[in-house]
């Protein structure tokens, strides 16, 4: 299956998970609502909009350095989740939808690139440090010296699907 039909097929995906997921959690501006409710200070949700690309770096490489996948597998797999996302969040803004598509564009390539070019050792060193590293920054330092309560354990659904998101939204609102 080619990259072009799979990212098709991902964005409707995407597009058509808005009402399924609306069946267990808040979607759309709702989901959105609920995500930034520990995200109120302007600090702390700058401190997301400048981490959370590299963040998303380390996240989407935990699934194919855990499952070992073939580089071409993971390829596919990363493009998908993009698609995938920007297919959900045009149910809630094009504008920031566009400007996922544009930003998270580059931070797959990254993700990509490390995958094919590194051995298995050093992807899970990388996907640690970025990920670990990127979420307990934005914890410490956007949560804790912004002021904000910590992040909840309840929200992380909301927050796999929307912290992208959110952490774009300031662009545009």
């Amino acid at each position: 299956m080619n990259l072009v039909k799979i990212s098709i097929q991902s964005f409707i995906i995407g597009f058509l998970s808005y009402y399924f997921l609306s069946l267990f959690m808040l979607v759309g501006n709702s989901g959105v609502l609920y995500y930034g409710e520990a995200h109120l200070s302007k600090w702390n949700s700058w401190i997301h909009t400048l981490v959370m690309p590299i963040t998303s770096i380390g996240l989407i490489l935990i699934v194919p350095v855990i499952f070992k996948f073939k580089p071409e597998n993971a390829t596919k797999f990363m493009y998908s989740l993009y698609f995938f996302y920007g297919g959900h969040y045009l149910h809630i803004n094009l504008y920031i939808t566009l400007l996922f598509y544009f930003i998270y564009f580059f931070v797959v390539y990254i993700a990509n690139n490390i995958y094919k070019n590194n051995n298995l050792k050093k992807k899970f060193i990388i996907c640690c440090v970025l990920s670990i590293g990127g979420l307990t920054f934005q914890e410490i330092i956007g949560h804790w010296l912004g002021g904000d309560i910590a992040s909840r354990v309840e929200a992380i659904p909301n927050a796999i699907l929307y912290a992208n998101y959110f952490s774009l939204s300031h662009f545009i609102n």
